[in-house]
């Protein structure tokens, strides 16, 4: 499979935030409108309690991992609901299983890997985040429920792309 460059990753980045505000709702509207189940399933990670800012940024998780597989592979389908919540309950129940066995880190890390795509992920981690010059709109305690999801998020559409190519 084809890794997600650093570079794909800053160019969409970089588009996204350039955009004025009008153009940018109306970019995360189309996206959402491709991906919904997707999007429901990033955005449902921060919790319906979540801040603004929280939100924000998942919107914005969401339309850079969309967008990034969207350039690398082309336009992807629409995923269903029932494809993603297959592969959801199976992930989830093997996150339970191994958590019996291993400490959370391990299972982390173990996550990360399978994801299969170290560069993206790498990059993901650090919007999550946050640095210096480029704070997180996530707060702490929400990061790694968020990182968790976009591995597997990450993973489900490699996945995806694996059938059709």
């Amino acid at each position: 499979m084809k890794e997600i460059s650093g570079e794909t990753f800053t160019s969409i980045s970089s588009f996204i935030t350039g955009l004025s505000q009008e153009q940018m709702t109306e970019f995360f509207t189309r996206q959402k409108e491709k991906q919904l189940y997707v999007h429901s399933y990033i955005v449902n990670s921060v919790g319906t309690a979540a801040s603004l800012s929280s939100k924000v940024f998942a919107n914005l998780l969401f339309a850079l991992i969309i967008r990034c597989y969207e350039y690398e592979y082309g336009e992807l389908l629409p995923i269903s609901e029932e494809r993603l919540a297959k592969f959801m309950k199976e992930r989830n129940e093997s996150i339970v299983r191994e958590l019996k066995r291993n400490s959370r880190k391990k299972v982390y890390n173990g996550l990360r890997r399978d994801a299969e795509q170290r560069k993206f992920i790498d990059n993901l981690d650090w919007f999550i985040d946050g640095d210096n010059e480029n704070p997180s709109g996530f707060i702490e305690s929400e990061r790694l429920n968020v990182k968790i999801t976009a591995y597997l998020i990450v993973f489900f559409l490699n996945a995806e792309m694996e059938k059709i190519q």
